[in-house]
């Protein structure tokens, strides 16, 4: 088995400092934080770190967030189940909130055609969104590092578009009208719309000085627009080696981040990820234009083969399930399946609403040596029956992980969440009921 000391990639989760600071070069104090902190679910909750966006440099934050998105399991995106919309009459644009069936809120900016122009989940502190889960283009900025080059950049040519301009001046003529949404998603809102100023500026092909407060004439109270100081910006079609680019690039960098509020070192972080990803685009030669729909799939590097006789194995453990939402019944079945390899169905019997039983009970175990040495998808799927007399109650949900099987650490482990909505039959259709029943697994990787 290779040495550990030759790990081909950063794993947040499992790397240690010594490791973070001598194969990858990261500073030792980020290092360490990056240590402190764990696990993680996600990138986002690498970005939700405090110290690490006051602290990092750009260098050593494109090092580590371009290697988490390799490593780090992808968050599920999870059905939505009610959508509380509205639409510009000027320009076309709607926006609003959005839930899932988890009931986390997102507030969202869309074009005419349903596409997400921008969105972020709902904060109770200020900011009122939580700037660690900004998704620009239907994708987080950190994911946009990993789409091939002409999918970067027809993302950045759909922002430079007209619709989404007009997206991004929305927060102008907000307050003007009328609107259902409340104060607190009204300023959600708000700030995703400025938010796209400053992606827009920072992305654009001839710099120019960003809005601010002084300059667009809104009352003191508009949220914190001011988060640029007005100075020159780099000219972004310089070359990404280039040294007078990088250093400029630097110093967009810290006069963002010290522009004196709580929020502005993440915003500085968000702003890097995306000016790093749009303008530094390699040329990549393309014989015919091919029509993707925006926002484009991430792509992630193919599989390699395995070494012969090296097997990767794959374990799959439902820790607990927990029973939320509506009462809907008390008589339970769930059935789970991991890639279409095996499915097992669990009687669980009488399982009380409110409570949460604990399985511990290995569903999958397997060998294979295709995913050998290589990150790759494992799909779970999850089904839960509610049996009554009449009509059984049905739900399903499932999420794509992206795991890793590397042989120079003897066991990767992960933890993943999955919530099962199950809506209530009746046969008179009113009142119906929605019980969300949440799964927990830890999913183990190695190599032998």
């Amino acid at each position: 088995m290779p040495r550990r000391d030759v790990a081909p990639h950063l794993y947040p989760n499992h790397s240690s400092a010594d490791e973070l600071v001598s194969r990858f070069g990261l500073d030792r104090a980020i290092a360490e934080l990056v240590t402190k902190h764990r696990p993680y679910r996600g990138v986002d909750d690498l970005l939700r770190i405090p110290e690490l966006a006051r602290l990092v440099t750009p260098a050593d934050l494109f090092v580590l967030v371009g290697e988490a998105v390799r490593t780090l399991p992808q968050p599920a995106r999870l059905p939505i189940t009610e959508r509380f919309a509205e639409t510009d009459a000027s320009s076309g644009i709607s926006y609003g909130i959005a839930v899932d069936v988890a009931g986390e809120r997102r507030a969202f900016l869309a074009d005419g055609a349903g596409n997400e122009i921008a969105s972020a989940e709902l904060s109770d502190t200020d900011p009122p969104v939580d700037l660690a889960s900004l998704r620009i283009g239907g994708v987080h900025p950190y994911e946009l590092l990993r789409l091939h080059p002409l999918d970067r950049a027809r993302v950045r040519d759909y922002l430079a578009g007209p619709v989404v301009h007009e997206a991004a001046h929305l927060w102008r003529r907000l307050r003007d009208q009328w609107t259902r949404l409340d104060v607190r998603e009204a300023a959600a809102v708000d700030w995703l719309s400025q938010l796209l100023i400053g992606i827009l500026d920072l992305t654009r092909a001839k710099p120019k000085r960003l809005t601010s407060v002084a300059d667009s004439g809104l009352p003191s109270t508009t949220p914190d627009v001011d988060w640029w100081d007005g100075e020159a910006l780099p000219a972004p079609e310089t070359g990404r080696g280039d040294l007078s680019r990088r250093a400029a690039d630097d110093a967009v960098f810290e006069r963002i981040r010290k522009r004196g509020r709580a929020h502005h070192p993440l915003v500085a972080v968000q702003f890097a990820l995306a000016r790093e990803a749009l303008t530094a685009i390699d040329p990549v030669v393309a014989p015919t234009p091919i029509a993707v729909a925006v926002p484009p799939a991430v792509r992630y590097d193919a599989p390699s083969p395995g070494e012969d006789g090296a097997l990767g194995r794959v374990l799959v453990r439902l820790v607990d399930v927990a029973y939320h939402g509506d009462d809907i019944g008390s008589d339970w079945s769930y059935a789970v399946t991991v890639d279409d390899h095996a499915t097992k169905i669990l009687t669980n019997g009488q399982h009380a609403h409110g409570t949460t039983r604990t399985w511990d009970r290995v569903i999958h175990d397997r060998c294979t040596p295709d995913v050998y040495g290589a990150s790759f998808h494992l799909g779970l799927g999850v089904s839960a029956r509610e049996h009554d007399a009449m009509w059984d109650d049905l739900g399903y949900a499932n999420v794509n992980l992206l795991v890793a099987c590397d042989p120079a650490y003897p066991l990767l482990q992960y933890r993943t969440e999955l919530v099962v909505p199950v809506r209530e039959r009746r046969w008179y259709g009113a009142g119906r009921r929605t019980a969300r029943l949440r799964f927990v697994f830890d999913v183990e990787t190695s190599c032998r």
